[in-house]
């Protein structure tokens, strides 16, 4: 249980870090997006 344990936490900050990383891409996006068609 101790390893199953580990490595649901493991799997957790790994989903954490990829959605960390992607939402800042995505916001980028939308503000680049809204600025093309803004000017």
């Amino acid at each position: 249980w101790e390893k199953m344990r580990d490595i649901g936490q493991r799997v957790q900050t790994c989903c954490h870090k990829i959605n960390n990383t992607r939402d800042p891409m995505y916001s980028i996006v939308t503000i680049l997006n809204n600025y093309i068609l803004y000017t």
